[in-house]
């Protein structure tokens, strides 16, 4: 079961449209237009007016984050296989761009890091997606085992199966405590997440409107911002 996640507290800027108008989200980059989940994809997001870049995220062999939708390479690289069967080193060898047009050949699979300090620096914000890095439905049938027939959350219950799920050796917790890292490895001090003020003003991914930005060119960007603004 994937998560998305919300890092606007990784930038040192309010990322999103103006106040009124509709935020353009660029799914897994600009990915009618450059290979999807690649650095080049959410550069070219930037460049076409988006607000945001979506990307998906998972964990190599040795426990790196990853950008990349599926849980194999072959789609979108010139490997094959599980991801997590692959090294960092091994995944940094693999070609992510030929796929899509010849002209993007060598572009390499991005590591969640990279793709967040390349957001600071064109301000543009994220939306990241964690998929999933294992298959807990093991654990998850024991969490439910766990609940039973209660119709209420207690405290206690709650700590019990954050202990269950953490001692459980899962990749999905080692893949979601990476990513907060990640976060935090390029949250700049003036924007943190420990600032109140700076987490009441970030609107939720639930209720953000989307319209994707992979179909997009920059007029049609004016478009349905102009179509969307309040008067």
């Amino acid at each position: 079961m994937g998560v998305l996640v919300m890092t606007g507290c990784v930038t040192p800027f309010r990322p999103g449209a103006p106040k009124g108008a509709i935020d353009v989200i660029a799914h897994r980059g600009a990915s009618a237009y450059a290979p999807e989940n690649t650095l080049a994809a959410f550069a070219l997001a930037k460049e076409m007016n988006a607000d945001w870049f979506e990307l998906d995220c998972t964990l190599s062999r040795d426990g790196h984050v990853v950008v990349i939708h599926d849980d194999t390479l072959d789609r979108t690289t010139n490997g094959e296989g599980p991801v997590r069967d692959r090294t960092l080193a091994e995944l940094k060898q693999l070609d992510a761009g030929s796929w899509k047009d010849p002209r993007f050949a060598g572009e390499r699979l991005p590591l969640l890091v990279e793709a967040l300090e390349l957001a600071r620096e064109r301000r543009i914000g994220v939306y990241i997606e964690i998929k999933n890095a294992q298959d807990d439905s093991a654990l998850m049938t024991d969490i439910m085992k766990m609940a039973g027939d209660r119709k209420r959350m207690t405290p206690e219950m709650k700590r019990a199966m954050h202990r269950m799920i953490e001692n459980s050796g899962t990749r999905n917790w080692n893949l979601r405590a990476r990513s907060s890292q990640s976060f935090a490895n390029t949250a700049w001090p003036a924007r943190s997440s420990s600032n109140p003020s700076r987490r009441s003003s970030a609107p939720s991914p639930a209720t953000k409107p989307r319209a994707s930005a992979s179909k997009c060119w920059p007029s049609r960007t004016r478009t349905i911002r102009n179509a969307g603004r309040v008067t």
